[in-house]
């Protein structure tokens, strides 16, 4: 969508998928210790402050709520200090950078993206292929891979706060709506599989061994 909205004729963009390993990255039976996981650097694009904020909302509905942020960046300090300013120090883990993020995905039940810019973000295939409905900012590659309100909530702005808590809220409180949003996001990141792109990768590639440029240079496709 964003090469199109920036003038790129659709005929001549090739959707090429970044690949999300399913065997790694899969629904497992386990323990639920995080109602809400955000996975991402700790960086200013990020907003990470969006998700203690929506937290601090969320904590008066849901008083035991929990919330795992995975990750590690030079803004860990100022989000520390906001979390204490918002009193949901107590409820919100900082986990650092960790290798056991499918282990982490497991043991959460909705992932949260509050990113401002994003290009393909793993973060939220892997959620999805562990079967966590995402609820996410409008950004990057969002529009072309989640179908919102089908396997994913996809909210606009990416500060919009009453927009992602009334989102979180309703997977957290309406079980059917969050199981079959659930599947749903499994099955969209089965299509993002390694033998999905390696066909669409082998495809282009043939397509360009194939044809030749024309007159302005431009490949016919």
């Amino acid at each position: 969508r964003f090469l199109v909205d920036h003038g790129v004729e659709s005929s001549s963009i090739a959707r090429l998928p970044n690949p999300v390993d399913l065997d790694r990255f899969r629904p497992f039976d386990g323990t639920k210790r995080y109602d809400l996981i955000s996975v991402s650097r700790l960086t200013a694009v990020k907003h990470v402050e969006t998700v203690l904020r929506v937290a601090a909302v969320l904590r008066s509905r849901f008083p035991s709520l929990t919330v795992a942020v995975v990750g590690d960046g030079p803004c860990l300090r100022d989000l520390l200090r906001l979390a204490r300013d918002l009193m949901v120090d107590d409820c919100v883990q900082f986990l650092g950078h960790r290798q056991d993020v499918e282990a982490l995905l497991n043991s959460s039940r909705v992932f949260l993206m509050t990113s401002e810019r994003e290009g393909g973000p793993m973060s939220i295939v892997e959620a999805m292929a562990c079967g966590l409905p995402p609820v996410t900012s409008d950004c990057g590659i969002v529009p072309d891979l989640c179908t919102n309100g089908v396997d994913a909530f996809v909210v606009r702005n990416h500060n919009d706060i009453p927009g992602f808590c009334s989102y979180v809220e309703a997977l957290l409180r309406d079980s059917a709506l969050y199981e079959r949003m659930s599947i749903a996001a499994r099955k969209k990141a089965e299509t993002l599989s390694l033998d999905v792109a390696t066909q669409a990768w082998d495809s282009v590639f043939r397509r360009l061994n194939s044809s030749e440029p024309a007159a302005d240079g431009r490949m016919p496709f």
